[in-house]
Protein backbone atom coordinates (compact mmCIF):
# COMPACT_ATOMS: atom_id res chain seq x y z
CA UNK A 1 0.00 0.00 0.00
CA UNK A 2 1.40 3.63 -1.12
CA UNK A 3 2.06 6.08 1.76
CA UNK A 4 -0.07 9.03 0.82
CA UNK A 5 1.14 10.95 4.00
CA UNK A 6 4.44 12.32 2.35
CA UNK A 7 3.39 12.47 -1.26
CA UNK A 8 4.97 15.17 -3.20
CA UNK A 9 2.23 18.05 -3.91
CA UNK A 10 0.33 18.08 -7.00
CA UNK A 11 2.95 20.64 -9.53
CA UNK A 12 2.04 24.00 -9.84
CA UNK A 13 -0.07 24.50 -13.58
CA UNK A 14 2.81 25.89 -16.06
CA UNK A 15 2.52 29.52 -17.45
CA UNK A 16 1.57 28.79 -21.11
CA UNK A 17 3.16 31.00 -24.35
CA UNK A 18 0.23 33.55 -25.11
CA UNK A 19 0.15 32.71 -28.56
CA UNK A 20 -1.37 29.67 -27.65
CA UNK A 21 -4.63 31.61 -26.15
CA UNK A 22 -5.79 33.20 -29.75
CA UNK A 23 -9.08 31.15 -30.00
CA UNK A 24 -9.50 32.80 -26.19
CA UNK A 25 -10.16 35.79 -27.76
CA UNK A 26 -13.70 35.51 -27.48
CA UNK A 27 -15.11 37.90 -25.27
CA UNK A 28 -16.52 35.89 -22.49
CA UNK A 29 -13.32 33.50 -21.70
CA UNK A 30 -11.26 34.59 -18.62
CA UNK A 31 -7.20 33.77 -18.35
CA UNK A 32 -4.65 34.33 -15.38
CA UNK A 33 -1.72 36.22 -17.41
CA UNK A 34 1.81 37.13 -15.61
CA UNK A 35 3.23 40.05 -17.14
CA UNK A 36 6.63 40.42 -18.02
CA UNK A 37 9.07 41.21 -14.99
CA UNK A 38 10.89 43.89 -17.07
CA UNK A 39 8.09 45.52 -19.45
CA UNK A 40 9.58 48.56 -19.72
CA UNK A 41 12.67 47.24 -21.29
CA UNK A 42 10.50 44.81 -23.20
CA UNK A 43 8.20 47.63 -24.70
CA UNK A 44 11.52 49.82 -25.44
CA UNK A 45 10.06 52.83 -23.18
CA UNK A 46 12.23 55.74 -22.92
CA UNK A 47 10.31 58.52 -21.19
CA UNK A 48 10.19 58.27 -17.98
CA UNK A 49 6.33 58.81 -17.85
CA UNK A 50 6.04 55.49 -19.88
CA UNK A 51 8.45 53.58 -17.66
CA UNK A 52 6.62 54.70 -14.20
CA UNK A 53 3.17 53.54 -16.11
CA UNK A 54 4.98 50.07 -17.28
CA UNK A 55 6.72 49.57 -14.32
CA UNK A 56 3.54 49.51 -12.23
CA UNK A 57 2.13 46.49 -14.65
CA UNK A 58 5.53 44.58 -14.38
CA UNK A 59 5.17 40.94 -13.00
CA UNK A 60 1.41 41.44 -12.00
CA UNK A 61 -0.79 38.40 -12.60
CA UNK A 62 -4.07 39.15 -13.29
CA UNK A 63 -7.22 38.20 -14.60
CA UNK A 64 -7.88 39.43 -18.39
CA UNK A 65 -10.33 39.38 -20.94
CA UNK A 66 -10.02 39.76 -24.38
CA UNK A 67 -13.24 41.30 -26.29
CA UNK A 68 -12.14 39.42 -29.91
CA UNK A 69 -10.73 41.40 -32.73
CA UNK A 70 -12.15 44.52 -34.44
CA UNK A 71 -13.97 44.29 -37.45
CA UNK A 72 -11.32 45.08 -39.23
CA UNK A 73 -8.99 42.79 -38.13
CA UNK A 74 -7.47 45.31 -35.40
CA UNK A 75 -6.14 43.34 -32.19
CA UNK A 76 -7.81 45.59 -29.32
CA UNK A 77 -5.88 43.98 -26.95
CA UNK A 78 -6.62 42.01 -23.02
CA UNK A 79 -8.39 43.79 -20.51
CA UNK A 80 -8.63 43.37 -16.70
CA UNK A 81 -11.97 41.28 -16.46
CA UNK A 82 -14.09 43.06 -14.55
CA UNK A 83 -15.49 46.34 -15.40
CA UNK A 84 -13.06 49.03 -14.23
CA UNK A 85 -12.14 50.42 -17.82
CA UNK A 86 -8.32 49.65 -17.84
CA UNK A 87 -6.93 47.46 -20.56
CA UNK A 88 -5.50 47.74 -24.25
CA UNK A 89 -2.45 44.72 -22.74
CA UNK A 90 -0.66 43.79 -26.21
CA UNK A 91 0.17 40.19 -26.15
CA UNK A 92 3.62 41.36 -26.13
CA UNK A 93 2.91 42.60 -21.94
CA UNK A 94 2.42 38.61 -21.41
CA UNK A 95 4.71 36.18 -19.94
CA UNK A 96 2.40 33.49 -19.82
CA UNK A 97 -1.10 32.47 -18.86
CA UNK A 98 -2.99 29.77 -17.59
CA UNK A 99 -6.86 28.99 -16.77
CA UNK A 100 -7.36 30.35 -13.32
CA UNK A 101 -7.43 28.30 -10.83
CA UNK A 102 -10.44 26.49 -9.35
CA UNK A 103 -11.48 28.60 -6.07
CA UNK A 104 -11.20 26.78 -2.74
CA UNK A 105 -14.39 25.77 -1.80
CA UNK A 106 -14.33 26.54 1.75
CA UNK A 107 -13.20 30.11 1.64
CA UNK A 108 -16.17 30.54 -0.63
CA UNK A 109 -18.48 28.62 1.89
CA UNK A 110 -16.75 31.34 4.80
CA UNK A 111 -17.17 34.19 2.48
CA UNK A 112 -20.79 33.39 1.70
CA UNK A 113 -21.24 33.05 5.68
CA UNK A 114 -19.24 36.16 6.39
CA UNK A 115 -21.31 38.05 3.43
CA UNK A 116 -25.03 36.68 5.50
CA UNK A 117 -23.56 37.73 8.79
CA UNK A 118 -22.77 41.25 7.10
CA UNK A 119 -25.71 41.55 6.02
CA UNK A 120 -27.62 40.06 8.84
CA UNK A 121 -26.27 42.94 10.84
CA UNK A 122 -26.89 45.70 8.74
CA UNK A 123 -30.27 44.54 8.57
CA UNK A 124 -30.54 44.22 12.24
CA UNK A 125 -29.37 47.84 12.64
CA UNK A 126 -31.84 49.22 10.37
CA UNK A 127 -34.96 47.45 12.54
CA UNK A 128 -33.27 48.52 16.00
CA UNK A 129 -32.21 44.94 16.91
CA UNK A 130 -28.64 45.86 18.16
CA UNK A 131 -29.08 46.21 22.37
CA UNK A 132 -27.21 43.67 24.57
CA UNK A 133 -31.15 42.46 25.34
CA UNK A 134 -30.90 40.91 22.34
CA UNK A 135 -27.49 39.23 22.64
CA UNK A 136 -28.93 35.40 22.78
CA UNK A 137 -31.49 36.03 20.09
CA UNK A 138 -28.80 37.21 17.80
CA UNK A 139 -26.85 34.06 18.45
CA UNK A 140 -29.89 32.20 17.24
CA UNK A 141 -30.43 34.15 14.49
CA UNK A 142 -26.53 33.33 13.33
CA UNK A 143 -27.06 30.14 14.17
CA UNK A 144 -29.77 29.80 11.52
CA UNK A 145 -27.79 31.41 8.66
CA UNK A 146 -24.77 28.69 9.27
CA UNK A 147 -27.48 25.91 9.26
CA UNK A 148 -28.66 27.69 5.67
CA UNK A 149 -25.40 27.71 4.14
CA UNK A 150 -24.36 24.27 5.38
CA UNK A 151 -27.95 23.62 3.96
CA UNK A 152 -26.83 25.20 0.73
CA UNK A 153 -29.93 27.68 1.41
CA UNK A 154 -29.13 31.58 -0.16
CA UNK A 155 -30.84 33.26 2.69
CA UNK A 156 -29.00 36.61 2.48
CA UNK A 157 -31.97 38.41 1.04
CA UNK A 158 -32.61 41.60 3.41
CA UNK A 159 -36.01 41.06 3.28
CA UNK A 160 -35.53 37.70 4.85
CA UNK A 161 -33.29 39.07 7.65
CA UNK A 162 -35.57 41.46 8.72
CA UNK A 163 -37.89 38.88 9.06
CA UNK A 164 -36.10 36.92 11.37
CA UNK A 165 -35.00 39.78 13.62
CA UNK A 166 -38.74 40.69 13.76
CA UNK A 167 -39.93 37.73 14.58
CA UNK A 168 -37.28 37.31 17.88
CA UNK A 169 -37.71 40.94 18.58
CA UNK A 170 -41.53 39.59 18.89
CA UNK A 171 -40.94 36.40 20.56
CA UNK A 172 -42.25 34.25 17.58
CA UNK A 173 -40.51 30.91 17.03
CA UNK A 174 -37.83 31.69 13.91
CA UNK A 175 -38.71 29.69 10.77
CA UNK A 176 -36.17 27.17 10.13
Amino acid sequence: MADTAHQDPAPAPAWRPIAHAETLKDGKTVILARFHPDLADRMGAQDEDRRRHLDRWSGLQVLLRHPGLADDGFDIGWNIAAPVGVGGFSDDYIAGWMYPPAPDQDAIGQAQLEGFIAGLLKAAKQVGFYGESHAGARAEVLEIARERLAAGVNGSCASELIELIAAVRSGKPLPR
